[in-house]
């Protein structure tokens, strides 16, 4: 399979030449810092491997497609969670409401989560779908990228799980948001 972002690089290189490839790169809290200022939606990633619950949190998550319904993830390779979800054949997206944020935070540091403290439900597929969520949408695993440092991680949404009426939790800024902030 082509590493996809060797094909990126590729593409943009043709696009712009090579020299400005090689002068448009910034420090990584220059980059932190500029992408700090795109507002996302916070969601939490869970899956079972093994008989044992795994979950992360990440707000890079997208759509994808609707033909068939895909959406995608981005999870650092040097998470401790990284080979879990590569491996696992399901997974669920909980998009976090704005009550969430200390739950968010837990999950930021997966290898620390207590499963016993946490409100969940387990799907027909075997995987976790966290209550309390707006949505949450059970994946079958698709296809997996290795992008840079990132594993981009696609999902067959099969399920959808737990709608509910609430706002969203944002991140914004490095900071925990809600509308009307």
């Amino acid at each position: 399979m082509p590493n996809i972002a060797h094909f990126c690089c590729s593409l943009y290189a043709k696009a712009y030449g090579s020299e400005y490839v090689k002068r448009a790169q910034m420090s990584i809290e220059d980059f932190k810092e500029a992408l700090s200022q795109w507002a996302t939606g916070v969601t939490i990633v869970t899956t079972c491997w093994e008989g044992r619950n795994y979950g992360v949190t990440i707000n890079s998550f997208t759509s994808l497609s609707l033909e068939p319904l895909l959406v995608l993830f981005g999870l650092q390779r040097q998470s401790s969670v990284h080979e879990i979800f590569c491996k696992a054949p399901f997974f669920a997206v909980t998009i976090l409401s704005e009550k969430q944020a200390q739950l968010s935070e837990l999950f930021t540091r997966p290898a620390q989560v207590q499963w016993s403290e946490i409100p969940f439900d387990m799907s027909a597929q075997k995987c976790p779908i966290l209550r309390g969520g707006l949505v949450s949408l059970e994946c079958r695993s698709f296809q997996n990228y290795a992008v840079g440092d990132n594993e981009i991680i696609i999902g067959h949404v099969v399920d959808v799980h737990n709608k509910n009426e609430t706002k969203p939790l944002l991140y914004f800024k490095r900071k925990y948001k809600q509308l009307g902030d």
